[in-house]
């Protein structure tokens, strides 16, 4: 039976969302009867986006709910598998947690004030909606939820504090329209700036950024260039601005290239609209040796062309399967993606296996009664890949080799057991045969006595200085030594 092939193509129905209330005219809302409790509060992102920062600025100066009275007066409750009853107690109001931490009398939990008021749109915080209830392990709870300096918790925090400094709100800034003027013209030249280098592909920062370099990076250079141009902007920007205004910062440069970049990444999200789509991930290091993810969706635009377009790049602790998923969870539910419209996924698992080799290096160490404790010892290897010039990369590989043959023996145990595609089981298998047959061992100490002897030869003959009868005496012992 045929089918008609515009079939084939057919866009399911989007997923029913919610609609944004940025696009309906805001409701008048009396700040004073804003809901106390927070069991009884809205989500923030329900109200309309004039009117956040006020509502914000109204539960800041209002303070954390922090109903008050005795231990005895909460309701006891059974968590978890004790028999114990537990319940809340008002004294950790005054302990470090105190500035944020909100009760609701009415739900029995704890909630945080500032993730309420910041958090964004997809995240998932009980903290922020539903509310916790961890009597019984509360420390521990409140610290993961606060983490460490660059959390959610502590930009929300430091959100909270910037939109109560008078000096900063909108309102301060609109009493001083010379101010005002002077900061556009600094923000707009930035921004223009950046824009060009952008497109250039261009780095903005320079190795020496001082007063006294010849050459203080792009940016800078730039807006030298500028002021000599344009004698209306020069008298607002570098020198002429006040210090702590300049606009040149590296903190504002990173900010406005952030502002570019999601304004790209609107536009691709536009381009896919409600479409399905596949989810490309290549795991990679950066020049850090950090571990990240490189996430690439690919679809068809509205014209039947497809396409593949750069999404992100993501941080993760380790590239396993679940580390990856997490950060994926992660990224969808920042970009209000749905897994359900993902039609296809490929991932290059190489680094899966540099991971499980390190694993393996560890619990080899942690077996060994022997080691050697001290600085630069026991540090982590990997196999590396030898180069086509240098000869001494191949000793280097060989000499990782041996050092890790028991790991990259158990990881190939590991695969040959645990892999999904038969063809990675086979592959994995006959590798394990080749490596532990007399041929190879053979074979790998004899070319690492070879490579050992030639690899000075080679150090050697690179050598800036070398005169050519010296060379060929140097390539005669190492004959003899062969």
């Amino acid at each position: 039976m045929q089918k008609n092939i515009s079939s084939f193509f057919q866009r399911q129905p989007p997923p029913n969302i919610e609609s944004s209330s940025s696009t309906s005219k805001p409701l008048k809302i009396v700040l004073d009867d804003l809901p106390w409790d927070p069991s009884e509060r809205k989500p923030i992102s329900s109200y309309h986006p004039s009117q956040k920062d006020e509502i914000r600025r109204t539960y800041l100066l209002r303070g954390p709910c922090q109903p008050k009275g005795k231990k005895t007066d909460f309701p006891q409750t059974l968590i978890g598998n004790s028999d114990k009853l537990r319940r809340f107690n008002p004294k950790w109001y005054t302990e470090k947690h105190g500035n944020w931490l909100e009760y609701s009398v009415k739900a029995d939990r704890v909630y945080c004030l500032y993730c309420y008021l910041f958090k964004e749109s997809g995240q998932k915080d009980a903290f922020a909606s539903e509310g916790v209830q961890c009597w019984h392990r509360k420390e521990e709870r409140f610290e993961i939820h606060v983490g460490k300096s660059n959390s959610f918790h502590n930009r929300a925090v430091q959100k909270g504090e910037d939109l109560l400094k008078e000096a900063q709100s909108i309102p301060a800034v609109q009493k001083k329209p010379e101010q005002n003027k002077e900061y556009r013209i600094r923000l707009s030249t930035s921004v223009i700036l950046a824009k060009g280098l952008l497109n250039g592909g261009l780095p903005f920062r320079g190795h020496d950024e001082s007063e006294a370099s010849l050459y203080r990076g792009h940016f800078i250079e730039f807006l030298k260039l500028f002021a000599q141009i344009n004698e209306e902007i020069a008298k607002y920007i570098l020198s002429n601005a006040p210090k702590n205004c300049q606009m040149t910062a590296p903190s504002i440069q990173k900010d406005i290239c952030n502002c570019f970049a999601e304004e790209v990444l609107k536009m691709i999200f536009e381009e896919l609209g409600d479409d399905v789509f596949s989810l490309l991930v290549d795991e990679s290091r950066d020049i850090s040796k950090k571990e990240q993810m490189a996430v690439v969706l690919r679809f068809v635009d509205k014209l039947g062309f497809v396409k593949e377009r750069y999404i992100g790049v993501v941080h993760v602790m380790e590239t396993t399967a679940l580390s990856l998923k997490s950060a994926i969870d992660e990224l969808f539910a920042h970009r209000n993606l749905n897994l359900g419209r993902v039609r296809g996924q490929g991932y290059d698992g190489a680094s899966n296996m540099s991971d499980l080799l390190r694993e393996s290096q560890r619990e080899l160490l942690a077996l060994n009664p022997e080691v050697v404790i001290g600085s630069g010892n026991n540090q982590e290897m990997a196999l590396t890949r030898p180069g086509d010039t240098r000869w001494s990369s191949h000793e280097k590989t060989l000499l990782r080799l041996l050092t890790l043959y028991p790991c990259v023996i158990e990881v190939l145990e590991y695969i040959e057991t645990s892999a999904w595609e038969p063809i990675h089981k086979t592959q994995a298998n006959g590798l394990q045969l080749y490596m532990k047959s007399f041929k190879f061992v053979f074979y790998l100490h004899l070319m690492k006595h070879i490579l050992g002897v030639t690899n000075l030869l080679c150090v050697a003959l690179q050598r800036k200085n070398q005169d050519i009868l010296n060379a060929v005496e140097l390539v005669r012992s190492t004959k003899a030594l062969c």
